[in-house]
C-alpha cells in the first residue's frame, strides 16, 4: 500500500523537500515526507510518450 499522489504546479514552502533528478524539479511537503518511507520516482513509456511516475511505501 502506498500514497497516491497529484502533479500540480506548485511553489516551494518552508518545510517542503526539494529532489532534481534529470532537468525535474520534485517538491514533496513535509507531512508528505513523513509517510512515504521509500519514493521513486522514474520515467516510462506511455502510448501517449514518455511520462514520470512516482511510487511510495510507508
Amino acid at each position: 500500500m502506498g500514497n497516491v499522489f497529484d502533479w500540480v504546479q506548485d511553489e516551494f514552502k518552508d518545510g517542503d523537500s526539494k529532489f532534481e533528478n534529470d532537468g525535474f524539479n520534485i517538491i514533496m511537503s513535509e507531512n508528505d515526507m513523513k509517510k512515504s518511507k521509500v519514493i521513486n520516482i522514474r520515467v516510462e513509456e506511455f502510448p501517449w510518450g514518455d511520462d514520470l511516475v512516482i511510487g511510495s511505501t510507508f
